[in-house]
């Protein structure tokens, strides 16, 4: 299961930043969500397209569920 982890969070975050990550998870704000084959060749793809910036394995795989997302959205999304 990978965690979708929003952008800007840093990767070795201090106290004032992990700490509301990690309520946002716990009242549901954010959620974990299973990574496919094909999430997993997309964002190896997004790593090359967007090598010019600082990317990591963590970067693209909420890239790459934001993209499953917007084309799948899960039940009971608000907007989906």
């Amino acid at each position: 299961m990978t965690l979708a982890v929003p952008m800007g969070l840093p990767a070795r975050g201090c106290a004032r930043v992990e700490s509301p990550f990690l309520n946002s998870l716990a009242d549901g704000t954010f959620w974990p969500f299973e990574q496919t084959r094909d999430d997993h060749r997309r964002a190896a793809q997004l790593v090359l397209e967007y090598a010019s910036l600082p990317l990591g394995t963590a970067d693209v795989g909420v890239l790459r569920g934001v993209d499953r997302m917007q084309r799948d959205p899960p039940v009971g999304v608000e907007g989906a």
